[in-house]
């Protein structure tokens, strides 16, 4: 019993090392002495320890609890005896009957702080009682009932979960700690399974057969974690440590479960996992974009420059068709691209921006496509897909990539309560204040359980393939622009979920048909060093009259730059030996009016204080259309960059 005590204590103020010492009489030396943390080889190496002398005789000149942040500048300290492991922060409590002492508590080296706190001052005070109780328990047996009524009180008042049952599982004690955090009354509960009231239908009876095994065998079970279920049906998750209980014959009448909500720390464990997922997703994307931006960026250019090319001569019309389809594919991927790096990106604040909710369903549709159409083709499966955007006032908040990204999940989510195939809509109305977005399935339903649970974050019913993460996400992103999500679900009879928008107070910019424009006569320096990438630009900038000389990587794009005359320089970012950044800041040193933008396949946009500081005056992701790449030329050399 007394091992346990300390084992547990130990854990629960995380401690490195816990000692339990009882002395004689006299209170002259230690009789019994009780570790945990400390190998048995070195136990014994170290010896019989003298109560009187230093810290281990505290107790006797002041019996009250101690926290101590450095054992080895206390003066009181007179060091450790041979073979005696090193030790820092201290923490310790007299095993007090009355006002007489009959030994300590000690703990050591709180693990990640680097002292103890009240709190965990407090807990041992709980465990010196129990351990009090326990060796009043063990010396005297007529004192049984003074010692019982102790330990029962401790538990009683301990800051933890305790809950006493009988061999059966029936409770006959439990705390207030446990009653507050379920929400249930004393008098509902004892007397009743604690199997059947308080644990989750799908593990009541195997952490049932635990028990039993426990009360069969007679050892105690070694440390566990299982959830407990609230009055209200919400979840908990306990770590236990369990104590057998023991009649006057030696049989067993029951177990002590003395337990911790971890229910915050492991959410805080899951997210940071998740967090450090995403962050290498995020990485990993990063270079996937880079290289597949430069190499969308020759595809896209070139098709624009087969376009110009091919319209000169009589041909097929289906011929530009096929053009346009690489154009419209080029532009794509790059949007998908980009939206695998916004969702693995750390989100921070954005800018306020505008969806038009008609156009964010129809294009859920389509980048779902390859699973709602193409798998479901080749399995068999018969699915049905209707898209109704029927908002006649569709603009809301948001940011498009984000709404996809809900829709995309629940769509998702829809396809994978029908495996045999049925039907998804996708509708869009209006609301009194904004639009919304319904998504309905005729699958399989929620249970009410499920459906309560559906927006916890890491929540899941799909096992090792679901992370618990889309709907959790799809909550917060539609409470970030101040709308609502709902669902409306039953077992067998499908479900609808449904999100509302507030309408914008920005108005969409609209461009009209995009024109293109040109500066004049310019001569304009392109480094870059792809030179397929480099060749198309030229090809372009050239068919609008411009001048234009190609370097191969920064440094002999600099020194063509100082050997001659340039209006302009249009660099990579990411080359090697010299990169974008520093070529601007060398153009710059040499001609400080000369403008100069980047082209880039990363999707992360320099911040203006960062151009600034590298003489940069604009900033271009890859893939670049003709139209956009024009104006940013004819904006550069007008000045109005």
């Amino acid at each position: 019993m007394l091992q346990q005590i300390i084992d547990v204590g130990t854990r629960l103020v995380g401690a490195r090392y816990g000692a339990l010492g009882i002395f004689d009489d006299s209170g002259s030396e230690i009789v019994q002495y009780i570790t945990s943390g400390i190998e048995e080889s070195v136990r014994e190496a170290i010896g019989p320890l003298p109560v009187g002398k230093g810290l281990l005789g505290l107790h006797i000149r002041e019996p009250r609890p101690h926290r101590i942040a450095d054992i080895g500048k206390d003066p009181r300290s007179v060091g450790f005896p041979p073979h005696h492991p090193p030790m820092t922060s201290f923490l310790c409590v007299p095993l007090k009957s009355g006002e007489k002492v009959h030994g300590s508590l000690y703990f050591t080296d709180k693990q990640g702080a680097e002292e103890f706190t009240l709190e965990d001052e407090n807990i041992a005070v709980s465990f010196a009682a129990l351990a009090m109780a326990a060796i009043e328990r063990e010396s005297a047996y007529h004192e049984a009932n003074v010692s019982e009524s102790r330990y029962w009180e401790t538990l009683e008042n301990i800051h933890l979960i305790s809950v006493g049952l009988d061999t059966e599982g029936t409770i006959s004690f439990c705390n207030d700690f446990l009653l507050q955090l379920t929400g249930w009354g004393r008098e509902e509960v004892l007397g009743r399974n604690w199997f059947e009231v308080f644990l989750p239908p799908e593990i009541g009876e195997d952490v049932k057969s635990l028990h039993l095994g426990i009360v069969a065998s007679g050892l105690a079970a070694p440390h566990h974690e299982n959830e407990i279920v609230t009055r209200e049906g919400a979840r908990r998750l306990i770590s236990w440590n369990n104590t057998i209980l023991h009649g006057p014959n030696g049989d067993v009448t029951g177990t002590i479960s003395i337990g911790e909500d971890i229910t915050e720390r492991k959410l805080a464990e899951e997210q940071l996992h998740q967090s450090e997922k995403l962050e290498a997703l995020g990485r990993l994307s990063s270079g996937v974009s880079h290289d597949f931006n430069n190499a969308l960026g020759i595809i896209y250019g070139s098709a624009e420059v087969l376009e110009r090319l091919l319209r000169r001569e009589e041909i097929d019309p289906s011929i530009l068709e096929y053009v346009d389809i690489v154009l419209k594919s080029a532009m794509s991927a790059a949007g998908t691209v980009k939206r695998l790096q916004d969702f693995a990106r750390k989100r921070e604040d954005r800018p306020a921006s505008v969806a038009d909710l008609n156009e964010v369903i129809r294009e859920a549709a389509e980048m779902t496509s390859p699973r709602w159409k193409s798998e479901a083709e080749a399995g068999g499966i018969l699915l049905e897909f209707i898209v109704e955007p029927l908002a006649r006032r569709p603009v809301v908040s948001g940011v498009d990539t984000e709404l996809h990204e809900i829709l995309i999940n629940l769509i998702n989510n829809s396809l994978d309560a029908m495996p045999e195939g049925g039907r998804i809509t996708l509708t869009t109305e209006d609301t009194l204040v904004g639009a919304r977005v319904v998504v309905t399935d005729n699958g399989h339903g929620m249970s009410a359980e499920v459906r309560a649970r559906a927006f916890e974050p890491f929540f899941s019913t799909k096992g090792e393939r679901g992370t618990g993460m889309g709907l959790s996400m799809a909550f917060g992103i539609v409470n970030r622009y101040g709308g609502t999500i709902a669902i409306d679900s039953e077992e067998g009879a499908g479900t609808r979920i449904s999100f509302s928008l507030p309408s914008s107070e920005l108005a969409e910019e609209d461009h009209g048909e995009e024109t293109i424009t040109h500066a004049g006569p310019a001569c304009i320096l392109i480094i870059e060093d792809e030179p397929d990438m480099a060749r198309v630009v030229r090809d372009l900038l050239e068919e609008g009259g411009y001048t234009v000389e190609i370097a191969g990587n920064g440094a002999s794009g600099v020194e063509m730059f100082s050997g001659a005359h340039h209006d302009l320089v249009i660099s990579d970012l990411a080359m090697p030996g010299m990169s974008g950044t520093e070529v601007a800041r060398r153009i710059k040193e040499i001609s400080p009016r000369t403008p100069v933008f980047l082209l880039t396949g990363w999707q992360a946009v320099m911040d203006p204080e960062e151009m600034t500081e590298c003489g940069v005056d604009r900033v271009m992701v890859k893939p670049v259309k003709k139209t956009e790449l024009f104006r940013n030329v004819t904006d550069m050399l007008t000045g109005r960059g």
